[in-house]
């Protein structure tokens, strides 16, 4: 993550999290199947998530982002194998 979260409350970092992931509450509830209501409860403060709850939606933010990278690198990488073909089919091809 980001920043260092330590020093939030749980509805401060569900929030931070929403955020991060760029999503509306509907759209946050959606990607993890959390009633809505529950979190509109939770963001403002007048109820709190189980601790586990915050801990596995970083834990997802947190690999969904590897995963991004990963994927990333994979597309890097593939790019890469085509242009050595094209440069190899073209260099038998003048021969």
């Amino acid at each position: 993550m980001d920043e260092n979260t330590d020093s939030m409350t749980p509805a401060e970092e569900l929030k931070h999290m929403r955020e991060l992931y760029g999503m509306k509450r509907s759209e946050f509830c959606e990607h993890f199947g959390i009633p809505l209501r529950s979190l509109q409860h939770w963001e403002i403060g007048d109820r709190k998530p189980a601790p586990f709850l915050v801990f596995l939606i970083r834990k997802v933010y947190d690999l969904e982002q590897e995963n991004k990278y990963l994927q990333e690198c994979i597309d890097t990488l593939d790019r890469q194998n085509d242009e050595l073909k094209a440069l190899i089919k073209s260099q038998a091809n003048t021969q």
